[in-house]
This record gives structure tokens, sequence and C-alpha cells, in this order.
């Protein structure tokens, strides 16, 4: 996963990847238009470092083990 490389991604807009807003961990576009895509990049790369440091965040927030560990926990405490 790039986030977790901190990497910061352009994506399109749509509902799976809102947390790449809430993160502030991308871009999201509307469209693939040249002007939009360049707009995105130029975006990116003047944002890069802060970018950057929310992949890291965000990644850490999706991690699996930590998820694996809340849901086994939570299966425990049914069981």
């Amino acid at each position: 996963m790039y986030l977790a490389a901190g990497v910061p991604v352009i994506a399109c807009n749509i509902p799976a990847f809102k947390f790449l807003e809430e993160f502030k961990a991308g871009i999201l576009i509307d469209d693939y238009e040249p002007a939009t895509i360049y707009n995105a990049v130029k975006s990116l790369e003047d944002n890069y470092d802060s970018l950057s440091e929310n992949c890291y965040w965000a990644a850490a927030h999706f991690c699996f083990e930590k998820n694996a560990e809340l849901f086994k926990d939570y299966l425990l405490s049914i069981g």
C-alpha cells in the first residue's frame, strides 16, 4: 500500500476513497481531464511533505494487525 510507504495518491472522488481527504493523505479528482490531473499533481507536489506525513497516520489507522486484534477481542467478548 502506498500510504504505508508515505506516498500520497491521486484517486477518483468516490466514497471508498473519502478517507484520503479525511486523513489529508491524497488528492481526489472528479474527472480525468488533463487540466484536472495536472492541478492534482501540482497540489501534491506543493504539499508533498505534509501529505506524506499524513499517509503514515492513515496507514496506521487501517493497519491489519491493529484491526485484527480489535476483531479478535470482540469475538472473545461475545463468545
